[in-house]
């Protein structure tokens, strides 16, 4: 068996975020789902701190490290 396919791996994801362990944790599931893309999506590129609190946390305002 060879490695996922991005089908795949996004059916997975969509499967963990419907999970009961995921229903009340809205900021988890945003953060899971922005990793798991960034990671099918760029999978070259590393992902950096500052990458995921401007793009996830910062909701256009100034992201503070």
């Amino acid at each position: 068996m060879g490695p996922a396919s991005r089908e795949q791996i996004r059916s997975q994801l969509r499967r963990v975020l419907e999970s009961a362990a995921f229903q009340k944790a809205e900021r988890l599931r945003r953060f899971l789902e922005f990793i798991v893309e960034h990671t099918v999506s760029s999978p070259t590129e590393p992902l950096k701190e500052m990458i995921v609190g401007i793009e996830l946390y910062a909701f256009g305002q100034k992201f503070d490290p």
